[in-house]
């Protein structure tokens, strides 16, 4: 059993790393659990076509300005 969540989530489609509270974040604006942002995150077929857009919007979102600020 894994004690600990990894502080970094690899966005594997853009090469980019989402620290554990934006994907909570993420999950918070898009009214899905955070499971549910990392299969979203991670391609995986247990999310809708919808849910894994509107995810995946809000995460390059967040990205940008997250990027803009430094």
């Amino acid at each position: 059993m894994i004690s600990s969540i990894p502080s970094m989530i690899c966005l594997m489609s853009s090469s980019k790393f989402i620290p554990g509270n934006q994907v909570n974040e993420i999950a918070d604006k898009c009214g899905v659990s955070r499971t549910t942002v990392l299969h979203a995150l991670n391609n995986q077929s247990r999310v809708s076509d919808a849910a894994r857009k509107r995810i995946l919007d809000v995460a390059k979102e967040i990205i940008s300005f997250f990027s803009s600020v430094n």
